[in-house]
């Protein structure tokens, strides 16, 4: 299939997929359609090898974030950046642990605005919705 497209725009790339999806008959298992446009190479080979790279960086990451015996990540990245390395939680220094702790806690609390927005759609939606529990993290300082 000719490219149209440079390999490293998305809009271009969503559009070529859902395009190959429609001549697929727009009716198939996610597998079968990543199956067939790897097969009939329906995107550049550079695209393919990038997904192939962030396939397997998840599952690096999976592993990483397993938990040990104490239910702590095995490791963890020493910052918020993609390219920040991952560091073995017992090699983490003071500094690095409470900054964890802080971009962990955003993440908690990002996730709980979420749930508090789909909480109100539901009551709006259906005129109730379940109990969520308060986030509450009793302080100490150290």
């Amino acid at each position: 299939m000719d490219q149209l497209f440079e390999d490293d725009d998305p809009q271009a790339i969503s559009e070529t997929i859902r395009d190959f999806f429609v001549t697929l008959g727009g009716n198939i298992p996610m597998r079968e359609l990543a199956t067939a446009v790897i097969e009939r190479q329906v995107l550049p080979d550079s695209v393919i090898e990038r997904c192939t790279l962030r396939g397997v960086m998840a599952m690096c990451r999976k592993a990483l974030s397993a938990k040990t015996r104490e239910n702590l990540p095995f490791a963890q990245p020493t910052g918020e950046k993609r390219r920040d390395p991952w560091l073995q939680l017992d090699l983490f220094t003071q500094t690095e642990a409470y900054a964890l702790i802080q971009r962990r806690s955003k993440g908690i609390a990002d996730d709980y605005d979420e749930l508090r927005a789909l909480y109100t759609w539901c009551l709006e939606k259906f005129g109730s919705a379940p109990e969520i529990p308060e986030l509450l993290m009793p302080v100490t300082e150290a």
